[in-house]
């Protein structure tokens, strides 16, 4: 954890890395990590080395990249600096660590996702525009979060309206950066997608499972029937046993 920074984004585009280490002695009540602008609030919180990428998205379509390193590790009680350029209705809704691999998986409120390869997003100086990562229409609205993957296989999306649905990320189509994405998700009327999460599969494989619980059965079975040869056929003790009881009895005198 030597190099490890806690990376936070706002709302408004601000961001801020702060080493881990500052937060080792942690009150009951919490600390303060970040001082934020009136109007703002925290987004997202990755961890990131020195040496990686940043990658910030926007509600409108757009998407930044730029060297870690470019932000300047700063105390609790400081605010961020600027990490992307805003238009004038533009929100940040996302940030995460891009490597040299992986994918960017964006989802739009309406339900369209895509997914585009890393390599297609340069690097920029800090505080830029950006580049255009969805194409906004009135079909697919703006963009509502977005995470890199790599090995992850499954996506959950939320809505606003408590509906939860899980898709493999093989059916979301792997395009270029400046495409529309395609349904992951239909809706209900005035609903919306407000949360993501892509994860990698934690269930074990039924073969075995199926293989660790007859392991589990010859075991139990090995066990009772160790623990039985010390009982005669009627239930009494064996000859063994009562040599056992009454040593004990002579110890205790």
């Amino acid at each position: 954890m030597e190099d490890t920074y806690l990376v936070m984004a706002t709302r408004l585009g601000k961001i801020k890395r702060m080493h881990v280490s500052q937060l080792a002695n942690l009150r009951r009540n919490g600390l303060n990590a970040m001082k934020l602008m009136a109007g703002d609030e925290l987004v997202s919180v990755v961890l990131a080395d020195r040496e990686e990428d940043i990658i910030m998205v926007s509600e409108l379509g757009i998407a930044i990249r730029f060297r870690s390193a470019e932000v300047t590790p700063r105390q609790r009680a400081a605010g961020g600096m600027r990490g992307m350029t805003l238009g004038p209705k533009d929100r940040l809704v996302a940030t995460d660590v891009a490597g040299p691999e992986g994918l960017l998986l964006i989802v739009s409120q309406k339900g369209y996702a895509k997914q585009s390869e890393l390599r297609h997003y340069r690097r920029q100086r800090r505080g830029g525009k950006g580049l255009i990562t969805l194409k906004i229409t009135r079909k697919n609205g703006p963009i509502t979060a977005a995470q890199v993957v790599l090995d992850e296989t499954e996506l959950y999306l939320l809505t606003e309206r408590a509906m939860i649905q899980d898709i493999h990320l093989t059916n979301i189509r792997t395009t270029y950066r400046n495409t529309q994405g395609v349904i992951a998700m239909k809706l209900q009327p005035r609903d919306r997608v407000t949360a993501i999460r892509a994860l990698t599969p934690r269930r074990t494989p039924s073969k075995t499972l199926n293989a660790v619980q007859a392991a589990a059965v010859t075991v139990d079975t090995s066990e009772r029937s160790s623990g039985d040869e010390g009982l005669s056929v009627d239930g009494d003790l064996t000859g063994t046993e009562r040599t056992g009881s009454s040593l004990t009895e002579e110890e205790s005198d």
